[in-house]
């Protein structure tokens, strides 16, 4: 009917020397204005070496994945996908099962919201990745949240009553937040006290998961922030001189806050070794950055006579932007620690690895024509 449709299966395949062979098909479905996915199956049997030697070897892998999309309103959509692959690899001179043997599976499911004809969205993904080899390991994403608010200008008048747009007007500015809650789930039997536990054990257990992983840290939560803040003006004349000059100004500044629930600790032991701690607790890193934007645009003729030519013309477009970054090490924002090493230097460190802080004031001037 013409509300759905499921086209044929498509398959493919190849054949190569010495006897590898791949083979796959596809299984594509949908209902129109309703939902949407595929079926897909891959096979494949390569081998490496002559037959006989004992540095060759017999690849083979499997792989299922499935697609499916579906619009539950006009302003929501639901996806997912699941992905299924077996991995083996039999080689003469080897006899270790987890050398030779891989299992595998990833999947996502994603709930995405939009409101004010696509101004703002939220997606809502969940994750999990598993490893089947030896002992396995986890990795799950329950959830991750990522909202954005698309440019408004907050001080813009509806109405003017016939005057001209004010400078405050022309400032818009954006909003970007995620959310990442993750859980990694890696068993180390080589750890004292070491007690084997599935992974749903460990999701709802946390003795356990210290148990089986060794690591105290069994969720890892971050948040983002991001509000980028600007404002166009154009000047018609040069200042002063009163030329009539065209020049596109764009101040802007950056704001990004970034949430962690635990901080680094570092200090020396007693062997004189560097060690470092993780705090729990809530930690927020506030960081920012400004600067201004300039462009126009300048348009000449070369007179220069050519042929039936009187000239060429001509567009340059200067441009010239300054950026500014504060020192964050600086006490005012209390976002590093120190220590003393064994020599007696002191070293700052950031209370939070990869957050992004600088250790010095920097500027950045970039021209282009």
């Amino acid at each position: 009917s013409p509300d759905s449709m499921s086209s044929p299966i498509f398959s493919t395949g190849g054949l190569y020397s010495k006897g590898s062979y791949e083979l796959g098909t596809q299984f594509n479905y949908a209902k129109r204005y309703y939902y949407n996915g595929s079926l897909r199956i891959d096979y494949s049997f390569l081998r490496q070496g002559e037959r006989g030697d004992p540095t060759g070897g017999v690849n083979r892998s499997g792989q299922v994945g499935w697609r499916h999309t579906q619009d539950l309103s006009p302003s929501s959509r639901l996806s997912g996908t699941v992905n299924l692959s077996s991995r083996s690899y039999l080689r003469g001179i080897s006899a270790d099962l987890n050398d030779n043997v891989s299992q595998s599976t990833s999947s996502s499911v994603t709930y995405t919201k939009s409101w004010s004809a696509g101004a703002r969205s939220l997606p809502l993904p969940l994750r999990a990745n598993q490893n089947f080899t030896g002992l396995g390991s986890t990795d799950l994403t329950l959830p991750s949240a990522q909202f954005s608010q698309r440019q408004l200008f907050p001080f813009r008048r509806e109405s003017r009553q016939g005057r001209e747009e004010a400078w405050f007007e022309k400032i818009n500015l954006s909003y970007t937040g995620n959310l990442d809650n993750r859980f990694t789930f890696r068993p180390d039997s080589t750890i004292d006290g070491f007690e084997e536990a599935s992974v749903w054990e460990a999701l709802f257990d946390y003795d356990a998961y210290v148990r089986a992983t060794g690591n105290e840290e069994r969720f890892r939560t971050t948040a983002t922030h991001r509000v980028p803040i600007q404002a166009a003006f154009n000047v018609q004349r040069l200042p002063v001189l009163g030329i009539p000059f065209v020049l596109n100004v764009t101040p802007n500044f950056n704001y990004r806050e970034n949430w962690f629930t635990r901080s680094e600790r570092r200090f020396v032991n007693e062997e004189g070794r560097v060690e470092t701690e993780s705090e729990a607790g809530f930690t927020a890193i506030r960081t920012f950055s400004t600067g201004v934007g300039a462009n126009t645009q300048l348009y000449g003729t070369f007179p220069l006579r050519v042929g039936p030519l009187d000239g060429f013309r001509h567009i340059a477009r200067p441009s010239i932007s300054y950026t500014y970054t504060p020192d964050f090490s600086s006490d005012f924002f209390c976002f590093f620690r120190s220590f003393t090493d064994t020599s007696g230097t002191v070293v700052e460190y950031p209370i939070v690895s990869g957050a992004g802080l600088t250790d010095r004031a920097s500027q950045t001037l970039s021209m282009s024509i």
